[in-house]
Formats: C-alpha cells, sequence, structure tokens
C-alpha cells in the first residue's frame, strides 16, 4: 500500500509540475491584464490543490522537497521552450517563409517580461522549497 501511495503521490507531483509549466507559457501570451491574471490564478490554485494531495498521499522524509523539484523542472522547460522559440524566431529563412505565406505578416507581440517574471517568481520558490529543506550537517 506504501508503494502504490507513492506512485500516486509521484504522479499527483508531474500533474502539478505540467500545470505550472502551462501557466509559466500563458504567462508569455498577450492578452489582457485582467484576463491573465484570472487563467494564471486558476492554474495556480490547480497546482496547488495537486501539490497538496501529493504530499498527503506521499509518505516521503521531506515533503517539500519534490515540490521544489517539480518548481524548478517545470521553470528548467519553460526556459529552454522560450529560448528554442527566440532562437527559431531569429532563422531569416522561416521568417521569409511565414511573410510568403501571410501577405501582410506582422510579428504578434508577445509579453516577455511578464513570461520571465513568472518563471523568476517560480524558481524562486522552488530554489526557497529546496533550500528550506536541505539536510542540515549536526553541529556539536
Amino acid at each position: 500500500m506504501k508503494t502504490l501511495r507513492n506512485i500516486c503521490s509521484i504522479v499527483l507531483h508531474v500533474l502539478a509540475g505540467l500545470v505550472v509549466a502551462m501557466a509559466e507559457t500563458i504567462a508569455f501570451f498577450q492578452m489582457p491584464v485582467k484576463g491573465k491574471l484570472m487563467v494564471l490564478g486558476g492554474f495556480a490554485i490547480t497546482a496547488v490543490v495537486l501539490f497538496a494531495a501529493a504530499m498527503l498521499l506521499g509518505k516521503f522524509r521531506s515533503r517539500l522537497r519534490p515540490v521544489g523539484i517539480c518548481l524548478l523542472s517545470a521553470s528548467a522547460y519553460m526556459a529552454f521552450s522560450a529560448l528554442a522559440f527566440v532562437c527559431m524566431l531569429m532563422t531569416p529563412e522561416l521568417m521569409q517563409m511565414i511573410a510568403t505565406q501571410t501577405p501582410g505578416f506582422r510579428m504578434p507581440p508577445y509579453s516577455l517580461g511578464d513570461g520571465v517574471a513568472a518563471m523568476g517568481v517560480v524558481v524562486c520558490a522552488g530554489g526557497w522549497l529546496m533550500r528550506m529543506t536541505a539536510q542540515r550537517p549536526a553541529q556539536g
């Protein structure tokens, strides 16, 4: 039974990490501020519920350490995706292909600042959780 609980906990941690990654992706989109905050709030609440369920199910010694690992992993994935997207947009071949297929093409504005801010908040939270749960050497 303990093994099944740990497996369910790991699955819930993975799902919560995917929800965090989706929220970070949406933070890069150009949307009205009120709508963006509502969507991000919905994703944040969903991630918190999934993380809480995973912590209750899992009998890991340190309950917050897997949450920090998930947050850092989701941010690393999003940073890699953003870098890949920027590199792809810098190729003249892609811009030429898009321009020939779509007359009057303009690059849609992406809110880079909001996305980077969201990634920074998640990285800080994940790093804080990892540091808070780190093993401290015995003093004596």
